[in-house]
């Protein structure tokens, strides 16, 4: 169970989500995607119990939707093993299809984090990605395994021509893309 963070959390008997803000933009809307069923009922456990407000304004909570299936960048059914443990089928979704499905306007915020399968997430976010405004994702080089032993992070970068991308530094520099080797995760602005 997710335990308050700093005064960001609050019980969800305190707060009543309003359905739109004075501006007529709406509840802000988070959608979270996860495979692993152990990490998903911890999760949609917490949802029951916490809410995240939008920004330091504690009035107005943000929807979390959580959503039990992997990202990829195909619809089908895939198979998680979670530690070891017995293989079991899971969804697999496209971020395009769970904007689609969702109705969602536009992205700002897309952080991905699927040890190794992101640049498969990102072929299946093509039409998503259009509305993205702050793109992450992580770059694991070292799981030959994994989709980044097949992709190139050229090709990945090709693909994001709409974006400036750089890797985010622990000492507050941003250093650009295909000139640094290190691994980061890389933080994308739409242009």
């Amino acid at each position: 169970m997710l335990p308050p963070m700093a005064g960001f959390v609050s019980p969800l008997s305190e707060k009543k989500v309003p359905p739109v803000d004075a501006q007529g933009a709406g509840t802000p809307r988070a959608v979270c995607v996860e495979a692993m069923p152990k990490t998903a009922a911890a999760l949609k456990t917490a949802l029951a119990k916490y809410l995240l407000p939008h920004s330091n304004d504690t009035e107005l909570a943000t929807q979390l939707d959580m959503v039990h299936a992997a990202v990829s960048n195909e619809e089908a059914k895939g198979m998680d093993q979670s530690e070891g443990g017995p293989t079991r089928p899971v969804l697999v979704r496209t971020v395009d299809s769970l904007v689609k499905k969702r109705a969602l306007p536009k992205v700002d915020i897309l952080i991905i984090d699927t040890e190794g399968a992101d640049p498969l997430v990102l072929q299946g976010a093509a039409d998503a990605l259009k509305s993205v405004r702050h793109l992450e994702f992580e770059v694991h080089r070292d799981l030959v395994k994994a989709a980044w032993g097949q992709i190139k992070l050229r090709s990945v970068m090709d693909g994001l021509a709409d974006f400036d991308c750089y890797w985010a530094g622990n000492q507050g520099s941003l250093y650009p893309v295909m000139e640094c080797k290190r691994r980061l995760s890389p933080a994308c602005c739409h242009v």
